[in-house]
């Protein structure tokens, strides 16, 4: 969730903040399964960004992150993102 509430829910949404696209797959995950999200930050970054992954239930959690990757690099399984998608 982005904290002011704008990035919430179930599914797919973005929006534009001080130059950065930011889009974020919804706690429904990426559509291969939930858990799976995911957070994109597109353009210059403007400004620091900070992120925190929070768990819903007790247990492991596999966290990633990756910077200046294509599309298509950050999941091998799930291949890029079409621009209907966005």
């Amino acid at each position: 969730m982005w904290p002011s509430g704008i990035l919430n829910g179930a599914g797919k949404a973005s929006f534009t903040h001080e130059g950065m696209k930011i889009t974020y797959s919804g706690y429904n995950g990426d559509g291969t399964n939930y858990g799976y999200e995911y957070i994109t930050v597109e353009g210059v970054l403007t400004k620091d960004l900070t992120m925190k992954a929070f768990g819903y239930k007790a247990g492991s959690a596999k966290v990633e992150y990756a910077w200046g990757l294509a599309d298509n690099e950050l999941n091998p399984d799930l291949g890029p993102l079409t621009e209907d998608e966005f």
